[in-house]
């Protein structure tokens, strides 16, 4: 299910569950991403216990606003919905549109496949989207599963996840012609190295990744770069989960036990 917010401010807010909230309530809700008060997407996957892999099922839901507005509430999407993939996140931003991304079992003998789908802005239909392999994958070189996703800004999307070989791999998409269309790289990551759970950032040039074991990182356009996290006389070690914001100098990382705000307000 979901819970939402009201109140005359953000320190006043009083959340309650969304009722009859439409779709199979069986497939329960893994993620929620919204461009306005009027637009927010909320999607699902579960397993039908249908053979191995188990087969996937997925359920996608939009808000269109409150309905005694003139709204249309909250509304499945049968197109989506209707397709045998278990959805794991969606994001997206005005410029590029909505994102959605996935699990079924289109894979090579059978096994499961990511699969990212897009809406662009204005548009009725979700766009396939076909990620590059690991030219030196072995059997199953492509994107099995996607575990961060994020449109960091209008012009560069990433993604971080694992091939059908289990190699840990980055995919980062970048456009041209400001979001219209994108071309995909991919990048191993070293088994050693901290995973991502999540992506965010103002621009190409200002995107922050965080994840497990302290991992808060800046991508410069050209490299990544561990930030320097203290808020005692040590490194902080906990590991993080999401991460959000309005502006490179005010954005928050959450993560067990411990929530962290970056802000240069009063500092040199």
């Amino acid at each position: 299910g979901l819970l939402r917010g009201g109140g005359e401010s953000s320190a006043a807010l009083v959340f309650s569950p969304v009722a009859d909230l439409p779709g199979d309530p069986t497939i329960p809700i893994h993620a929620l991403w919204g461009n306005g008060p009027g637009d927010v997407w909320a999607v699902g996957g579960e397993n039908t216990n249908d053979g191995w892999p188990l087969a996937q099922k997925g359920r996608v839901l939009h808000y269109g606003g409150d309905a005694a507005d003139g709204g249309t509430g909250w509304t499945v999407d049968d197109v989506l919905s209707s397709q045998d993939i278990g959805f794991r996140g969606v994001f997206g931003n005005a410029a590029t549109g909505v994102w959605v991304h996935g699990i079924d079992k289109s894979g090579t003998n059978g096994l499961y496949r990511a699969r990212v789908l897009r809406r662009p802005p204005g548009a009725a239909e979700w766009i396939s989207i076909e990620l590059p392999d690991d030219t030196d994958g072995g059997p199953r070189p492509y994107a099995q599963e996607l575990f961060a996703a994020s449109a960091t800004s209008s012009t560069s999307i990433w993604l971080r996840g694992k091939t059908g070989v289990d190699v840990e791999a980055l995919w980062h998409g970048t456009s041209s012609d400001g979001g219209a269309t994108f071309t995909w790289t991919f990048t191993r990551v070293s088994p050693f190295d901290r995973a991502i759970a999540a992506f965010w950032g103002t621009s190409s040039t200002d995107t922050w990744a965080v994840g497990m074991n302290g991992l808060v990182s800046r991508y410069n356009g050209g490299s990544w770069q561990q930030a320097v996290v203290r808020v005692t006389s040590h490194p902080v070690g906990k590991s993080f989960w999401a991460i959000w914001g309005t502006a490179s100098d005010d954005f928050w990382v959450v993560g067990d036990d411990i929530a962290l705000h970056r802000t240069n307000a009063g500092e040199p």
